[in-house]
């Protein structure tokens, strides 16, 4: 399917679908509301841009700005929200797996002889909750959330988790900035480590293992 907007200069091709623009007075924005249109009532989102053969991922107006006076064509390479989700959730699904064991180890460590390792690892450790945080909000701003996650039910005690695992941030930072042992090894052993366990048992009831 084509559809023609004048002069034949820029050609976009999304979802199947072949639209044609003219250079003059396109912007990046200008393009970018076109395909947006195009697949904001379907299940995919834009993955990246291919343009005249280069592979963009990211900043696409800044990009089509810079570049629209030689621009002769946009490939607009989509992905099945559905499938974007399940493999976070998979990700974090693994990343628990393994870390769980290791925060015991913290919490033991805390308890005797902390030292410059352990401080290190907890760092990590805080890097992988903010990244569980940002995954989490960018799943649950999609549309048509509930059709699209594998178990809404299930999706609505995770993000409860969530938050509660969220709530717990500001104590164990605080307690981090004083080297409160004996402080950090109780919020984990306590709250966070259960909270954890809660949480990846809620993603096993989200995902496909047999995909």
């Amino acid at each position: 399917m084509s559809v023609w907007m004048g002069d034949r200069n820029v050609e976009i091709i999304v979802l199947e679908e072949t639209i044609k623009m003219p250079h003059q007075k396109q912007s990046g924005r200008m393009i970018l509301s076109q395909i947006e249109q195009r697949i904001e009532k379907t299940p995919y989102f834009i993955s990246h841009l291919v343009v005249d053969g280069v592979v963009v991922y990211d900043e696409f107006e800044s990009y089509l700005d810079k570049h629209m006076d030689r621009i002769d064509q946009i490939i607009v390479e989509t992905r099945d929200i559905g499938t974007f989700i399940e493999e976070i959730l998979i990700s974090e699904m693994h990343y628990l797996e393994g870390a769980l064991p290791e925060l015991r180890g913290l919490v033991a460590e805390l308890s005797t002889s902390p030292d410059e390792n352990t401080w290190m690892r907890l760092g990590d450790f805080f890097d992988a909750l903010q990244w569980m945080f940002e995954s989490f909000e960018g799943i649950d701003s999609q549309q048509n959330l509930s059709s699209t996650i594998r178990d809404y039910r299930v999706w609505n005690r995770y993000s409860k988790e969530i938050y509660i695992i969220n709530s717990q941030v500001p104590e164990l930072e605080k307690a981090f900035r004083r080297q409160d042992f004996t402080g950090l090894a109780r919020i984990l052993d306590h709250e966070m480590i259960p909270a954890l366990e809660r949480l990846l048992s809620h993603i096993l009831g989200l995902v496909d293992l047999e995909r």
